[in-house]
């Protein structure tokens, strides 16, 4: 029996309007205090670490809707075609990953913060366990790839004829 297999959204242990907060509310909290966070925190870093964490969500949110349009796949509780991966677990894993990576004391809240976003997603059927794996992994790894640059990304909206998107240059 695999891991994935081995858990269940009963063992999650959350009631459907704790999932339902934690899905909407604590979703917006986690996200919007991990951008002002920065400013209220960090001192004189304060406006760079916002503008980073800025770029991470942005990096984010275009790979995640990016896979989600180049793989299709039907949500458990069928309501549509966009379950992986879980842009709610991406978002909150790379926001945490940012401010905890700043102050490693607040890590804690910001990555259990962003566990209970993630688990009521699997409460609420909106995704499986490996849509949140993956989604998580992105959200730390695309803040993992920003930490490392030497003074974050310079993100630029692209517009042509054939469409729309985001130029992205960094120094490592």
């Amino acid at each position: 029996m695999s891991f994935l297999s081995a858990v269940s959204p009963a063992q999650y242990h959350l009631s459907t309007s704790q999932a339902e907060w934690w899905s909407n509310q604590g979703y917006a909290a986690t996200v919007g205090l991990g951008l002002v966070a920065p400013l209220l925190f960090d001192k004189e870093d304060g406006k760079n670490h916002a503008l980073r964490v800025v770029e991470v969500s942005i990096g984010t949110a275009g790979l995640t809707y990016g896979l989600k349009r180049a793989f299709p796949e039907t949500r458990p509780d069928g309501s549509d075609r966009e379950s992986f991966p879980s842009a709610t677990a991406a978002l909150t894993f790379g926001v945490a990953h940012m401010n905890a990576h700043w102050r490693p004391k607040q890590a804690w809240l910001w990555y259990g913060a962003a566990t209970f976003c993630s688990l009521s997603r699997l409460q609420l059927q909106k995704h499986n366990e490996r849509d949140v794996l993956i989604g998580a992994a992105i959200g730390i790894g695309v803040a993992e790839l920003n930490l490392r640059s030497t003074h974050g990304w310079v993100l630029a909206p692209l517009v042509s004829d054939n469409g729309m998107g985001i130029q992205f240059s960094s120094k490592f």
